[in-house]
């Protein structure tokens, strides 16, 4: 997905034990566990809880249990367990939260030599060590207890402090003691379903976070229990919404709904902020569902299940008839799904994961083999578990945010404000206005209103397509594919195509003025308020025609397209600066750093390193030109976290050329450097270039330092950046010290601008006044100056 960074995944741990294959089961051979697996989010969080996010439990079957910080990729706890144990879900963790002293493990037991077919899933261990890492009496003791429901899986919520939630697989849910001494509460489901897949959340005030279940239906800080029971003989699933009420200690249905697939499901998540469920079923169908729950009479709930999407998966192996479920689903915060699942006839898996945080993804493989003499012989299996810490990143910002490139929506999608009986507005409505109101006109009802909109739209629709067969016609020339796209856009600049092939002298020359007309055309398109309306079909087919190998090359169109923002480095197979890198295309260059928003970071890079590298294999042509291309990819705007894992795809030899140039601008030696320094109208932009380049050496710095350490011969450039660096600092300071001079100078500055404007605006919306009737002196004063009250003096004559 664009707008994604996925770090490679490092192995944080590896076991290999050997086991008995009667206790091998088809359960727990993939699973994923995320930052948030160990202390949940919380509207009210301590430091502490805070502290413990950057901690992750995994489970390692015939192993034990380890507890990492996945900061500093350290081991912090580890319980271990015999080897013919099996758990039947990951270990659940709670550490202390408050003024509590204690953490708490559990794990389900699912099967083992010492476990006997009635204990299965009845068995709960669990650990007890001090917050504070000193050992005490309990903590080399493992606690065990039998229930006598088989359980599903155990909870712990944020909002419980004191108890623990067990689901059990015929669908009830007991509420328990942290320490599994006594029931609170407890939940008895009617029927014979039998549970696949349960999750908790808390629910948060609208005014923190939004949850799809509203405070009127439960209240906020409440614990809610989601779980998913497969219906006997049917292909349907029961989905319950359980509210765990500690006061009244009592656990009662809030909600209930049925869900199809066709498939047998292998995996759930569900996001309580929108209320999103996705199931992953064997086939590779994976479907997102969004939960809306309403009020009914006599104080009921109903729950309604919406598809929104849905996608398969192709080859990836899902589901293993001997090994069960080989993919894994986990939910992360910001409404993202990790998932992860082997590739079918290729090495290695495909871990799709987002958001800014890291993912410990647990594979296990089984082989199985026989031991034993002529006598008797005894069936084991090997294991081996990999876990694998994968670091992943997402801006929550949108990257056109994030580039300071964000318009508001009217002047985006290009709405005239100022005429309300434009058709085109229709759609777009005032913030604070319901979409449906009365007639639009009167005397024409919205039915034909809509009518008439969507009469016009299959024109226009009818008419692009009519141009796009002629534009894409394989008979047609350059000229006449040039000319037909400007009669459509009203565009009479077609005559940059004629001038770009106009000989020049060398090729020096023919590179500054072929760059210097694309600006120019660029410029004026610019000015030219006059936006036609292309759909992004529309574009991406011209521009493949344009960029094609035997295509109809014409830099008009794409000057165009760039001037008005229509054009994206997305839509041109293997982006749009490598494509001009292919074609030679360097005076187009500028433009596009300066106009499409959406060109990646690592594509920066590559034009980087080809600069560098022009500038040492020809130095006659670019020695002089390529510091000027070097820096409008510097200035360009982009993420400066997407930067930073961009530049270390530059090498070490490149590093001495871009920070001379570096170095010689900051030195505003040359006349286009020292525009940045000059008080003018457009200063502003000029400054936030200049900070683009200082955002650029840090963050260049930042990822080669080693190799500047290390390096010698860029030490002599470090020092001279750093005189430069104190020389601005004490510039800076110099200017701020002169803020509290200025300052009164400004401001009389702008109140008598302010005076100004209101008297030429009193005067042309006053009436016309007889000249006779004025008094003498028209520029008398009534106060107001030095702080003294504005007084008026009226008489009156009866």
């Amino acid at each position: 997905m664009p707008g994604f960074v996925v770090e490679e995944g490092f192995p944080l741990s590896r076991f290999q034990t050997t086991i008995g294959s009667t206790n091998i089961t088809n359960k727990f051979m993939v699973d994923l566990s995320t930052f948030g697996s160990v202390a949940p989010s919380k509207d009210h969080q301590d430091l502490q809880a805070t502290a413990d996010a950057d901690q992750v439990v995994v489970t390692i079957q015939g192993e034990g249990i380890k507890l990492y910080n996945t900061t500093v990729q350290k081991c912090l706890k580890s319980w271990t367990t015999p080897p013919g144990i099996l758990f039947g879900q990951p270990a659940t963790y709670s550490p202390a939260t408050g003024d509590e002293t204690l953490n708490y493990t559990y794990a389900l037991v699912d099967s083992g030599s010492d476990v006997t077919e009635t204990e299965e899933r009845k068995t709960v261990w669990m650990w007890m060590d001090a917050h504070n890492n000193e050992e005490i009496t309990s903590s080399a003791n493992r606690v065990s207890k039998t229930f006598e429901e088989r359980i599903q899986a155990i909870h712990v919520s944020p909002s419980l402090r004191f108890n623990v939630i067990l689901v059990n697989e015929n669908g009830s849910v007991d509420l328990v003691s942290k320490d599994l001494d006594r029931f609170t509460a407890n939940y008895k489901a009617g029927g014979d379903d039998h549970v696949v897949w349960s999750t908790v959340f808390v629910t948060t005030s609208s005014h923190v976070r939004p949850c799809c279940i509203p405070n009127s239906m439960v209240p906020a800080n409440s614990t809610v229990v989601v779980t998913i029971s497969k219906i006997n003989q049917s292909t349907r699933y029961a989905v319950k919404l359980l509210y765990i009420n500690e006061e009244r200690r009592c656990i009662n249905v809030a909600a209930k709904l049925d869900v199809e697939s066709k498939s047998q499901p292998v995996s759930f998540t569900f996001d309580p902020t929108l209320g999103i469920l996705t199931i992953l079923e064997s086939d590779g169908t994976w479907t997102v569902n969004h939960l809306t729950l309403k009020h009914r009479s006599s104080n009921k709930i109903a729950a309604y299940l919406d598809q929104r999407s849905k996608i398969h998966f192709k080859n990836y192996q899902i589901y293993n008839d001997k090994l069960g479920s080989v993919a894994s689903m986990a939910s992360l915060p910001g409404n993202f799904v990790a998932f992860v699942a082997p590739r079918l006839m290729k090495k290695g898996s495909k871990v799709n994961i987002l958001r800014n945080s890291h993912i410990a993804v647990t594979i296990s493989s089984a082989v199985s083999k026989t031991k034993g003499s002529k006598k008797s012989s005894k069936s084991v299996t090997d294991t081996t578990s990999v876990v694998t810490l994968c670091p992943y990143y997402n801006q929550p910002m949108s990257l056109m945010a994030a580039m300071n490139k964000m318009k508001p929506t009217t002047d985006f999608l290009g709405i005239d404000t100022s005429s309300l009986s434009d058709k085109s507005n229709i759609g777009l409505t005032r913030s604070g206005q319901g979409a449906v109101a009365r007639s639009i006109k009167f005397g024409n009802t919205d039915e034909s209103t809509y009518k008439s909109w969507t009469k016009a739209l299959k024109k226009d629709q009818k008419a692009e397509e009519a141009l796009l067969a002629k534009l894409l016609d394989p008979s047609i020339t350059k000229d006449d594919f040039t000319k037909l796209f400007m009669q459509h856009v009203h565009c009479t600049k077609a005559s940059l195509d004629t001038d770009l092939d106009t000989p020049a002298a060398t090729v020096g020359e023919k590179l500054d003025r072929d760059r210097n007309l694309s600006m120019k055309v660029y410029k004026e398109l610019r000015k030219d308020e006059q936006r036609i309306q292309l759909s992004s079909q529309f574009v991406t087919f011209v521009v493949d025609r344009v960029f094609a190998k035997n295509g109809l090359w014409s830099p008009s169109i794409l000057v165009y397209l760039m001037a008005k923002q229509q054009l994206r480095s997305s839509y041109i197979n293997g982006g749009l600066l490598r494509s001009l890198l292919e074609r030679g295309a360097w005076h187009l260059i500028p433009v596009a750093l300066k106009s499409v928003i959406d060109i990646p970071e690592t594509d920066l890079m590559v034009l980087i390193k080809t600069f560098v590298a022009l500038g040492q294999d020809e130095p006659a042509v670019w020695k002089s030109r390529y510091p000027f291309y070097l820096r409008k990819v510097v200035e360009a705007p982009r993420n400066d976290i997407f930067m930073q894992h961009a530049l270390k795809q530059l090498a070490a030899a490149d590093l001495p050329i871009v920070l001379k140039a570096i170095i010689r601008w900051l030195k505003t030696k040359d006349n286009e450097s020292s525009k940045t320094i000059k008080l003018s109208a457009a200063s502003s932009s000029e400054l936030t270039k200049r900070n683009n380049i200082i955002d650029f050496t840090n963050a260049l710095l930042d990822i080669h330092f080693p190799t500047i350490i290390l390096d010698q011969s860029l030490h002599s450039m470090m020092a001279d950046l750093h005189t430069l660096l104190v020389s601005l600092s004490t510039q800076v300071e110099q200017m701020e010290d002169l803020r509290g001079t200025i300052a009164p100078f400004e401001r009389a500055r702008k109140i008598t601008k302010k005076h100004a404007t209101q008297r030429l605006t009193d005067r042309k919306d006053a009436p016309p006044v007889d000249k006779k009737l004025a008094h003498l002196n028209t520029n008398t004063k009534y106060g107001g100056e030095e702080g003294i009250p504005v007084y008026r003096v009226e008489m009156f004559q009866f």
